[in-house]
């Protein structure tokens, strides 16, 4: 099993805007921001959990992020529902390396041609883009949206506290206009408590996303808008 304190590495950019929290023994690296709490209050939960809760904590969570938590029990490093801040891991010969610059992992692990994973080097071809947690390298993955690694002593887990599965929703055509109205203007309600006042700039173009942007703060009456 993993040393927690010698096989274990991270190497994180330099300019990468993370935030430290050090206590003691407890380190709590976060990039991003979050909507329902401070970073102080993420960090004393999250230098008090287990593998179990875990879940929940992350899941409560309403922000863009990444996040790292290392303690003498365990170690965590997770990305936000949609991975908007990724994190980039090896494991090779029992050494976790966990980074946010793919140069960084690059230049450690210079891959071969036998370390190409070549099933997925064909879907990339073939779309641009590769598939799940997978990169075009065998050993070097990504966590994926609502993911997380968790090491302690006993345990290494890859896995996700979040999964988007919109086609088990059974609801009529109604309660599904009223839930998106709803959903609709929670978020143009965050985007105006997250500014603080300050102006709103919109590309408008002819696509629907800044149309939304521009109706929604329009219907909430916020006036600081370009």
């Amino acid at each position: 099993m993993l040393d927690l304190h010698k096989k274990i590495n991270l190497s994180l950019h330099k300019k990468g805007n993370w935030k430290k929290i050090q206590e003691g023994k407890n380190i709590f690296l976060f990039k991003g921001y979050i909507n329902n709490s401070s970073i102080e209050d993420i960090f004393k939960t999250f230098t008090n959990l287990n593998n179990k809760t875990v879940y929940d904590c992350l899941k409560n969570i309403d922000g863009h992020f990444s996040l790292i938590v290392r303690t003498e029990d365990y170690f965590l490093a997770a990305v936000d529902r949609i991975r908007s801040c990724p994190l980039i891991w090896s494991l090779d010969d029992l050494e976790l390396f966990i980074t946010d610059d793919s140069n960084i992992i690059n230049d450690k692990y210079y891959p071969k041609l036998s370390q190409i994973n070549f099933d997925i080097t064909k879907l990339f071809a073939m779309s641009g883009y590769t598939i799940g947690e997978h990169s075009t390298y065998k050993n070097i993955k990504q966590i994926n949206p609502g993911g997380f690694i968790w090491v302690d002593k006993k345990d290494l887990l890859i896995d996700k506290y979040y999964q988007w599965n919109p086609w088990n929703v059974e609801k009529t055509k109604s309660s599904i206009s009223n839930d998106l109205s709803k959903l609709n203007k929670k978020i143009i309600s965050k985007l105006i408590n997250s500014v603080n006042d300050r102006q709103i700039i919109i590309p408008l173009s002819a696509g629907m996303d800044s149309r939304f942007i521009a109706s929604g703060l329009k219907h909430l009456n916020y006036k600081n808008v370009l």
